[in-house]
């Protein structure tokens, strides 16, 4: 009863772009498996888009071995990122792919939080979940400053 319910996973990396080029690959849900590492993960992914796949109300579910999910951007803007709801099996988290100019380069920070409400087991997840996402964060990002910078 003691261990956290909540959780909070964040990277960051430095591309040499203009936030508006990272924002034709992060904030277009067609483009995101150019740089996502989710179906590299798990390639039995299929993505269905809803109506629209920019701007806020931009829309997805997935289907996969691993489970479903739902997204949707709620903050899309060339200059800042963009946020989103996302629920991943009945667990609901927000995230953010957030921009911020540093000189010529542009400072780009993924982050996604949420609370695991299950009694004992959820505070373990919560406290595993840096470890669990971290490293998906950080290779989509990589991939994401490879794209934006060719």
């Amino acid at each position: 009863y003691l261990l956290p319910h909540g959780y909070k996973v964040e990277q960051s990396i430095n591309i040499n772009a203009k936030p508006s080029k990272i924002h034709e690959l992060a904030g277009d849900l067609k483009r995101w498996d150019d740089w996502m590492p989710w179906k590299e993960m798990d390639p039995s992914v299929q993505v269905t888009f809803g109506k629209e796949t920019k701007g806020v109300g931009a829309s997805q579910t997935w289907t996969g071995k691993d489970g479903t999910g739902f997204i949707q951007f709620t903050a899309s803007d060339e200059d800042k990122g963009i946020e989103y709801d996302m629920k991943m099996d009945e667990m609901p988290a927000k995230g953010a792919i957030r921009y911020e100019r540093m000189g010529d380069a542009t400072k780009v920070t993924w982050s996604m939080s949420g609370d695991i409400d299950m009694p004992v087991i959820g505070g373990y997840f919560a406290l595993l979940m840096p470890r669990m996402v971290g490293g998906s964060f950080e290779k989509g990002l990589t991939k994401l400053k490879a794209q934006a910078e060719k």
